[in-house]
């Protein structure tokens, strides 16, 4: 699946999203398994993060649930659909954008990935800093 297209993602991040949405998180991660457990561009990733976050922007709980368990399901992958995911929730939720961004960042460095830290926070401070 590291040769996924753009709208492979957008495809697999709507499907991602329905099943979060009906608070199925768990076939939401199986669905992206496949792109979890192996290398994929970071671009792709993105795309899928932030396709899946702006499905949940009305559902912050429930889709907050869900990035807290794609950062467990620890991948690196799972780490970038996360937080590519929260810069949609920015500015009305600030304060639980940067902590969530904190405690990811905090698991990365925790489970050794700690080159890609920086990506988290830099997205969503450089979408703050573009006057949203």
């Amino acid at each position: 699946m590291g040769n996924l297209t753009g709208e492979q993602a957008r495809l697999l991040a709507g499907k991602a999203a329905g099943f979060i949405s009906a608070g199925d998180s768990k076939e939401a991660i199986q669905i992206l398994k496949p792109i979890l457990d192996c290398k994929c561009p970071f671009p792709k990733l993105d795309l899928l993060g932030s396709e899946i976050g702006r499905a949940g922007v009305n559902e912050i709980k429930i889709f907050f649930k869900f990035f807290d368990e794609v950062v467990d399901y620890n991948a690196m992958g799972g780490f970038v659909i996360a937080g590519s995911a929260l810069v949609n929730f920015l500015p009305d939720n600030f304060d639980l954008v940067m902590e969530k961004s904190r405690d990811y960042i905090i698991k990365m460095s925790m489970a050794g990935i700690f080159h890609e830290t920086d990506k988290i926070l830099k997205k969503s401070f450089n979408f703050i800093g573009a006057g949203y």
